[in-house]
């Protein structure tokens, strides 16, 4: 499975927050986690990322990544990144090219129920 996160930081700069949910313990219940001053390692680079394009308002886009609901126990952390960047395209704080790029990222295969 392709466990997606949010990571948010200013331009130019190498630390930014980085923005979670997982399952605690695993399978049971999604939580959401965020981990200030965070700096992308190598091995996280290498694994893959995709920039979704400047944020207007930073405080603002957080505040939408921890208003969105955690997932559902048949979701993943792809549905949850999905939702946060859908709502930030609808309250233009992301472009809307945001979504096009989102869709390019290898995504989890479906599983049986979900």
């Amino acid at each position: 499975m392709l466990h997606w996160v949010i990571f948010v930081k200013p331009a130019h700069v190498t630390l930014g927050t980085r923005h979670d949910v997982a399952t605690q313990p695993p399978g049971i219940k999604w939580t959401y986690t965020s981990v200030p001053n965070y700096k992308m390692d190598a091995e996280e680079r290498f694994l893959g990322y995709m920039a979704l394009g400047s944020v207007k308002d930073g405080v603002a886009f957080e505040n939408i990544i921890k208003e969105v609901e955690v997932p559902k126990l048949k979701e993943s952390s792809q549905d949850w990144v999905r939702k946060v960047v859908k709502e930030a395209v609808k309250a233009e704080l992301l472009p809307e090219s945001a979504l096009s790029q989102l869709a390019k990222v290898p995504t989890r295969p479906p599983t049986e129920g979900t």
